[in-house]
């Protein structure tokens, strides 16, 4: 996967042809989530929102299911990173402390997070 890691990238990218990027990049985003203009850092407030919905995708809803490589015959990852995990380790790849972004409201200059796992 590191090897082919630009291409893969390109492939996934063309399967939403109609998404909205960041600007130079083949990253999907949400419009309201990008801001008309650079915003100076010290305007932004960034909140802690540990009270939020789970993500609807985990990498290892039935909506991955059928993506997933076997590891045998008939039995399959559970999960993208475990496919990643033992198939094709990074180097660095812990399940760290890690934050989603859940909201952002630009008239407030204002980020929402919560946590979240790789």
């Amino acid at each position: 996967m590191s090897r082919y890691r630009a291409d893969l990238a390109a492939a996934a990218a063309a399967l939403y042809p109609q998404a909205e990027r960041v600007e130079g990049t083949s990253l999907l985003a949400n419009s309201s989530w990008t801001p008309s203009g650079p915003v100076p850092l010290d305007r932004i407030s960034l909140v802690w929102g540990p009270d939020v919905p789970a993500p609807m995708l985990n990498g290892g809803s039935e909506q991955a299911r059928h993506v997933l490589p076997p590891y045998a015959p008939g039995r399959f990852f559970r999960q993208y990173s475990s496919a990643i995990r033992h198939l094709d380790r990074p180097r660095l790849f812990e399940n760290r402390p890690s934050y989603r972004l859940t909201a952002v409201d630009w008239e407030r200059a204002t980020l929402s997070f919560a946590a979240t796992t790789y």
